[in-house]
C-alpha cells in the first residue's frame, strides 16, 4: 500500500471519528468566564480579566505549552524559515507573544490534560473586547532552544499568524459579556 494511500485511510478515521479531523496534539476551548475584582473607591465589581478553562490533548508528546500572542501575522522573514517560525510561537525565541499562561513537563500521554488559565487585563496590556490568539506548543526537548525541528504549535499554520483563520481567537469578557463570573480559585502548577 502507498503511503499517500495511508495518509488518506488515515484522516478518513480521524474525520469518521470526530466529525472534523485535527492535529493529533491540539487544545479544545471548554468554557471562558469574567474574573471579577471589588473596587475599593466605588464598591462595584469591575472585570479585570478572562478564565479559560481548555482540555489539552498532547499525544505523544511530554512537555506543552498555552501562550497568548496578538491576533496579526508573523513578519515574512519569520514565516519563511520553518524552525525560527515555530520557535517564535512557541516563546522560545523573539517578542512575538504576549506571554506563556501556562507550561507542563513530564505529562502523561495520550489523556486529556484539564487547565484553567487567567490572562489578567492590566498586567498584560489588554482590556475587555480585545482579540487574542491562544496557542499551544507541544515537544520532547522541554523547550530547548537548541532544538534542531522546533516545538509543533497547534493554532499556528491555520490561525491568524499565517492563514487570517479565526478559530482560536478568543474575545476577551468586558462587563457586558454574557458568560459566568469565575467564582473561585484555581490552584493548579505555576507556571515558569
Amino acid at each position: 500500500m502507498s503511503t499517500k494511500r495511508i495518509h488518506v485511510l488515515l484522516l478518513g478515521a480521524a474525520a469518521m471519528g470526530s466529525g472534523t479531523a485535527h492535529a493529533v496534539a491540539n487544545y479544545k476551548v471548554e468554557q471562558i468566564q469574567k474574573l471579577v475584582k471589588r473596587n475599593k473607591a466605588t464598591g462595584k465589581n469591575e472585570v479585570v480579566g478572562t478564565r479559560v478553562h481548555i482540555l489539552v490533548e498532547n499525544e505523544s508528546y511530554d512537555h506543552f505549552r498555552i501562550n497568548l500572542a496578538p491576533v496579526r501575522q508573523l513578519d515574512a522573514r519569520t514565516k519563511a524559515e520553518d524552525t525560527f517560525h515555530r520557535k517564535t510561537l512557541a516563546g522560545m525565541v523573539g517578542d512575538f507573544l504576549y506571554t506563556t499562561l501556562a507550561e507542563r513537563h513530564n505529562v502523561a500521554n495520550n489523556v486529556a490534560h484539564e487547565l484553567y488559565v487567567d490572562i489578567p487585563y492590566k498586567k498584560l496590556g489588554l482590556k475587555g473586547g480585545d482579540r487574542v490568539n491562544m496557542l499551544a506548543s507541544f515537544t520532547n526537548d522541554n523547550f530547548q532552544r537548541s532544538s534542531t525541528t522546533g516545538p509543533h504549535t497547534f493554532g499556528a499554520w491555520d490561525g491568524p499568524v499565517n492563514q487570517g483563520d479565526k478559530d482560536y481567537v478568543i474575545t476577551l469578557v468586558s462587563k457586558h459579556s454574557k458568560v459566568p463570573v469565575a467564582t473561585e480559585t484555581v490552584k493548579q502548577a505555576p507556571t515558569p
